[in-house]
Order: C-alpha cells, then structure tokens, then sequence
C-alpha cells in the first residue's frame, strides 16, 4: 500500500479537492463498488456519512469530467466497458448510426419547412446527410471543433446518437438540448440508457415542459441488444408516470 496515502486521511485530501488521489485513496481500501444512487449528494456529506461506496462514484465522476475536462471517456482504462472493448476490437467507426437505420428513423420526424434540425454529434453524417431537403440544418461534433456544449443558437429540433456512456454525460446532453429546441428532440440510445431517466430527473424534464412523446425499438446486427429512438417534446401528456419518494 502505498504509505503516502496511509498518513492522509479521505477528508483531507477531499478538502484539498484532489478527486484523482481521492479517487486512488479508495482504489487502494478496495472500495470498488460504485454507487448510481449518489449522483446529488455533496462529497463533503458523503464523507461525513462514511459512506465509501458511493463516494468512489462520486469521484469517478468528478475524475472523469472535472479533473480533465477535455477528457470525455477513456474506453482503453476501463476494462468493464464492452462498447469500449468494440472500438478497440474494430474502430470508432463501430458506434455510428447505420445511415439505412438512420433514413428510416427521419422518416418518422415531424420537420416542418425552414425547421432548424441540429445533429449534436455529426460523426459520419448518418443523419445530417439525409435530413429533409426543405428545412435548415446545423451540426456539432468535438473532433471536428463545434462542441455542442458551446452551442447557443435556437434551432426547432436536436436529433441523433448521442453519447450515452456514462449516464452522466448523456443526461447533460439531453439537458443541453431541451435548452435550446423550441419543438422537439429525437435521441437513438440504448435500452440501458432509459435507466437515466429517472423520477426525479423525469419530474426535472417535465418542469421545463419537455415531455416523452413515444418509443420505437430497432436492432442493429453490428450492435448488441435493444435501439430505442426515443421522441421528446413540449406537449404535455401522461406516457410516463412516475412516483418521486422511494419506498
């Protein structure tokens, strides 16, 4: 073990807010189990509360969005990430939207003429490539320098695969888009990344008057499990109901 860590103590070095050796302190006790129920609590009252297990997600978090804020995921480091397993099996390529599937899918959108359609992720263009002709279209992608985060323009609708891995990040995506379209956002994500939708993050999404408006499931031969293309806009209705106070 190593002995620098074994003369500081976690609240120490959380004071110091060094999430990296915080996140190394915890490694080091075998506190590995990570803890999805943290995500709104302070370190500070994790901590008080002893409560490790959810502290090392915490600092996970912190680690991987905060420490280095240029680094969006790193799928070489962690060994448990079977989406980051494929990229290096075959190539980034692996995660881009078939352009068939992707069609398909804009042929169940409801774009209007002269709708400004954002694609926040362009990757290979499966869908900005075969938007409608008669409405305006936009595009970000980080690798190519337009990073959707600094995108303020208001445009109708915000469609595409976004990241989804981890929750985190894609919840931040989807709170990006609902704050700058004014009708509608289209997400293809994995059944997995329903789990982020929440009660609480459900009754968030329906305070700003966002609202699920359907689910069509489709398969991908290349990618494993379940396709959700998931509609959202601001028209109120009941499709999903949910209770706030666990039991």
């Amino acid at each position: 073990m190593n002995m620098e860590m074994d003369n500081i103590t976690l609240k120490d070095i959380v004071k110091q807010k060094d999430y990296k050796k915080a996140y190394e302190y915890l490694e080091i006790h075998k506190i590995r189990e990570l803890n999805s129920k943290l995500e709104h609590a302070s370190l500070k009252d994790i901590v008080k509360q002893k409560n490790y297990q959810q502290a090392i997600y915490y600092l996970k978090m912190m680690h991987d969005f905060t420490y280095d804020k240029n680094k969006i995921w790193d799928y070489k480091k962690n060994k448990l990430d079977n989406l980051g397993q494929l990229i290096n099996k075959f190539d980034k390529t692996f995660v881009y939207t078939n352009e068939k599937m992707a069609k398909y899918l804009i042929k169940r959108c409801n774009f209007k003429e002269n709708d400004i359609v954002l694609e926040p992720c362009m990757g290979n263009g499966a869908f900005y490539d075969h938007l409608p002709f008669y409405v305006n279209k936009d595009w970000c992608e980080l690798s190519k320098g337009r990073d959707f985060f600094n995108y303020n323009s208001k445009v109708e609708y915000v469609i595409g695969n976004p990241p989804f891995v981890p929750r985190k990040l894609f919840w931040r995506f989807h709170l990006k888009a609902m704050s700058i379209s004014t009708k509608g956002i289209f997400w293809l994500i994995n059944m997995l990344t329903m789990n982020a939708f929440t009660p609480r993050r459900l009754n968030q999404m329906n305070k700003k008057g966002w609202y699920i408006q359907s689910q069509h499931i489709v398969n991908d031969k290349r990618w494993y499990g379940r396709y959700v293309w998931i509609h959202f806009s601001r028209k109120k209705n009941n499709y999903y109901t949910f209770k706030l106070k666990p039991f």
